[in-house]
């Protein structure tokens, strides 16, 4: 007699503890607005065009484009500056 008390009641809580509320959608009141993407050639870009940017001093690069660090006159390849770029 028992036993079966405590599969009724096992089954019973099992059986309330299902019916919970669903979550309600973090995305439900998201507002599309519909921008377009507008395809900007590099050259057109507006760092390109600042007196700034012309006279910053790039670090110098090898014939891959891999960017060397100069200390005291002489090209390293240096990994933290490497993995900066």
């Amino acid at each position: 007699m028992r036993k079966y008390q405590f599969l009724l009641l096992a089954a019973l809580l099992l059986l309330f503890s299902c019916e919970k509320t669903t979550k309600v959608d973090e995305y439900a009141q998201l507002i599309d607005h519909q921008y377009t993407l507008i395809k900007v050639n590099y050259e057109q870009l507006y760092q390109n065009r600042s007196s700034l940017y012309n006279t910053m001093n790039i670090n110098p690069r090898d014939e891959n484009g891999v960017p060397l660090f100069v200390w005291e006159g002489e090209h390293y390849y240096h990994p933290v500056l490497i993995g900066q770029r």
